[in-house]
């Protein structure tokens, strides 16, 4: 029987003390943002082009829509396609809650001892993102997807707890080799149950949201006029202009002002990517 110390994950671990630091480099990672934030950067600024080039098209239509809603209502996309899919709202609460834990925990802001006192207070830091995120998703679609948003934030930020005190993360990271093998085993698990929905599902989900055809911003039924008179037509509404709409004419494919505007309850432009 082998002791702690030689245990063989152990001595192949990537998790060894950083020359002249006496940290891990996964605490080092979490310290300059780590995948969780190059993932959530990316997803911020590629899917809102992204959205926008697969429900009005590409080129000379996606600079329209931008034009006509101006940079600062670019964040307005990323919105509306969280308020419309229940699974991308929930995920990105999920992965946001653990990595924001993981780097204000590798830059001390986390309670830290194993006195009673705190151990409470590293309860209530870990429990307080979780359950406002919950309330948040539970608002928009419910209490079952928000008892599975808090959930599943608790125990991803539990893992990099447990990951702390199983040494693979800190300024002891002499405690991977001392601490129980219960304890190491918890915390590959749990790495590997965090890297999952970072690196595997949340994309997938993103991408479906961005290339499912529906739009971000909500669809209207109004009465335009291109010099012709007055004619029906359907708009992705950009703006509101006194007692009208600046929109995308879905029809035309053109910048359009409606006025007499009433809502579509069907938001679908075009079919999704996957169907064409």
């Amino acid at each position: 029987m082998t002791s702690g110390a030689d245990h063989p994950d152990d001595r192949n671990s990537d998790s060894k003390p950083e020359p002249g630091t006496g940290t891990t480099p996964d605490r080092e990672s979490d310290k300059r943002g780590g995948p969780g934030h190059n993932i959530l950067l990316l997803l911020i600024l590629m899917l809102p082009a992204l959205k926008l080039a697969w429900t009005v098209g590409e080129g000379n239509a996606t600079r329209d829509v931008v034009t006509a809603m101006g940079p600062a209502n670019w964040p307005d996309i990323i919105l509306g396609m969280l308020l419309g899919d229940a699974p991308f709202a929930a995920l990105l609460a999920i992965v946001v809650s653990r990595v924001s834990f993981a780097y204000f925990a590798a830059r001390g802001a986390v309670p830290r001892g194993d006195d009673r006192m705190s151990r409470a207070r590293v309860v209530g830091v870990s429990l307080a993102t979780p359950l406002a995120f919950g309330v948040l998703i539970g608002v928009f679609f419910g209490p079952w997807w928000a008892l599975t948003t808090a959930v599943a934030s608790v125990l991803l930020r539990y893992g990099v707890v447990v990951e702390y005190r199983a040494g693979r993360r800190g300024r002891h990271p002499e405690r991977r080799g001392q601490s129980p093998a219960p304890w190491r085993r918890a915390a590959s698990f749990g790495r590997a149950a965090a890297l999952v929905p970072t690196v595997l599902v949340l994309p997938v989900v993103a991408l479906a949201d961005a290339l499912d055809g529906r739009s971000w911003a909500p669809v209207v039924h109004c009465s335009v006029d291109y010099g012709r008179g007055p004619t029906p037509a359907r708009l992705i509404e950009l703006d509101r202009v006194g007692n009208g709409v600046v929109g995308w004419d879905i029809g035309a494919r053109e910048i359009a002002n409606g006025l007499g505007c009433a809502a579509d309850e069907n938001d679908v432009v075009r079919e999704p990517w996957w169907r064409e």
